[in-house]
């Protein structure tokens, strides 16, 4: 897509790449230094392994894989610095869609910086001041609306800092399972007729963890998917780029399997310091009747445990009563990750509108 604008006589082209360009632009303007993620990753990574609030968004192959699942996006996410030294992420993209082009973070709207722990007030209120600017000026020059995505609980100053220009808000819900509890204990807060489900299954599949991904597994993971979906639904890079994340410890695959070795089940969990979350899950569609997911989720579980992590992200929790009404499909796999989860985390989903 390309916008036509005007600025004082002159007119402007807005294409991909002339946004990308103004986006870098204005990066550099305000904010004391930038490094972009391509050409800084070991800055990056420093950022995350001094956080311990990191969630799978700000992983580095997890941006990467969005942007190979997007096709049409470009990827614009900056560290931030403050004298010389790396103090905050910023997860950006730019994405091509059926209704223009958009400023995002990964596939959602944009989420706030990620901060090294121990980062003072003051720098943290500077730079999300610095994020405001940058994002009011790059709507106004693009003509770009600009939507944040956010916790209302945690990110109170975020909130606070661009509260002067929210024009409508939105919450959606999100699933988590607090695992801080021995196992037996996190198995009683699951749904009821999901315990003896699990026992079930337990007796009928062979279930395997595997915290690497060979090329073969790789393979059978994709055709799998192929078979069950009826088509492919997405490039192959992005299946490479989940094997990346499994061999780089930041992601674990579960299989299960009938009597006869037959691959009837798989699923990839995304791990970051701040939590696991349940990325995708194939499964046989002629066992739908029989307790699949629900092994595979307990012995994710049981993995996470051994990590240490404390909290489960299972996913968006979508209700038919939302003003957005969800597909039923989308509500119904809602319903069953809803069973094994025992907390609520409410997002935001603002759009800003400049003057």
């Amino acid at each position: 897509m390309v916008v036509t604008l005007s600025f004082t006589g002159r007119v402007v082209l807005m294409t991909m790449l002339t946004r990308y360009t103004l986006l870098q632009s204005l990066a550099e303007i305000h904010f004391s230094k930038v490094g972009a993620l391509d050409l800084n990753q070991a800055d990056w990574d420093k950022v995350l392994l001094q956080s311990n609030h990191a969630s799978t968004e700000y992983l580095a192959l997890t941006i990467y894989y969005h942007n190979a699942y997007l096709l049409t996006a470009k990827n614009c996410s900056v560290v931030i610095y403050e004298n010389n030294i790396p103090v905050a992420i910023w997860p950006l993209t730019l994405y091509q869609g059926d209704n223009g082009i958009v400023l995002q973070s990964n596939c959602k709207a944009i989420i706030p910086p990620l901060f090294a722990d121990g980062t003072s007030k003051k720098t943290i209120k500077k730079i999300y001041q610095q994020c405001l600017n940058v994002l009011k000026e790059f709507s106004l020059q693009s003509n770009n609306a600009i939507k944040l995505s956010y916790s209302p609980i945690d990110d109170i100053l975020w909130q606070r800092t661009f509260s002067s220009v929210i024009k409508a808000i939105d919450y959606r819900q999100y699933l988590i399972a607090n695992i801080t509890a021995e196992l037996e204990d996190i198995k009683k807060t699951f749904r009821k007729s999901y315990r003896s489900l699990i026992n079930k299954g337990l007796k009928l599949w062979h279930s395997e963890l595997h915290t690497q991904m060979s090329d073969n597994l790789l393979q059978q993971f994709r055709a799998f998917h192929i078979q069950t979906s009826g088509k492919e639904t997405r490039p192959l890079s992005t299946w490479v780029l989940q094997q990346s994340m499994v061999n780089a410890r930041e992601a674990f695959c579960i299989t299960l399997h009938n009597e006869h070795k037959k691959l009837i089940g798989i699923a990839l969990f995304n791990i970051s310091p701040l939590e696991a979350s349940y990325s995708v899950g194939v499964y046989d569609r002629s066992l739908f009747d029989l307790p699949l997911g629900h092994v595979i989720q307990l012995k994710a579980i049981e993995h996470m445990k051994t990590l240490g992590i404390k909290r489960y992200l299972l996913g968006n929790r979508h209700h038919l009563f939302e003003q957005k009404t969800p597909t039923e499909k989308q509500n119904s796999i809602g319903f069953f990750k809803e069973g094994f989860s025992n907390s609520i985390h409410i997002e935001a989903n603002a759009l800003l509108a400049f003057d």
